[in-house]
Parts: C-alpha cells; sequence; structure tokens
C-alpha cells in the first residue's frame, strides 16, 4: 500500500524527501553483495509504501519515521531509492542486479 509521509511523523522535515539518506538491511541480499552497512543512497519522494509481507523486505531508512526502501519477491526487486543517482553503492546495486 502506498501512503504519502504524514508530515506530522516528519519532526519538520521537508516534503518531498530529496537527497542523501542511509539504509539498513539485515539479511544476505545479492543485490546488496559488497555494499558496506548503512550505506547512504539518494532519495526523491513523498511517498513510501507498507509491505504487507514482512519476508519480502530487504531494507529499511528512516525519515522521520521507519519505511521500507527495499523489498524482494522470488526474482523481482523493488527499490525507493535511486540507485543511477547513487555514487558507487547505487552501481554496486546496478551491477549486482545486472548478474543475476
Amino acid at each position: 500500500e502506498v501512503k504519502k509521509f504524514p508530515s506530522s511523523d516528519l519532526n519538520n522535515l521537508p516534503l518531498p524527501h530529496m537527497g542523501w539518506n542511509n539504509i539498513n538491511f539485515d539479511k544476505n541480499i545479492d543485490i546488496f553483495y559488497e555494499v558496506k552497512r548503512n550505506p547512504y543512497f539518494y532519495f526523491l519522494h513523498s511517498y513510501y509504501f507498507e509491505c504487507k509481507k514482512a519476508d519480502n523486505i530487504i531494507s529499511y531508512a528512516d525519515y522521520g519515521k521507519e519505511f521500507v526502501c527495499a523489498v524482494k519477491k522470488g526474482n523481482v526487486y523493488g527499490v525507493q531509492f535511486h540507485p543511477e543517482k547513487s555514487h558507487e553503492n547505487g552501481i554496486k546495486v546496478l551491477r549486482n542486479f545486472g548478474t543475476l
């Protein structure tokens, strides 16, 4: 389910969420191979999605509240951040995805 960030949860953070933010991933996920823990990625959005199946969540970020920023089901991946704008970390994610 896609939802707009409620301004009451953001503690005066601006919308859209634009810029660098670190992500957290706890699982050994193939698209994050050789990406260091708590890496920064580039975001530009005002919405987030609530994942109904926790097994599909592979990454979180925080912007006034914790939100899911990457999911995986089978061989389908979805990310909230922009890997193409995320320099070295984004290149690693795209390269890893391309080798799957």
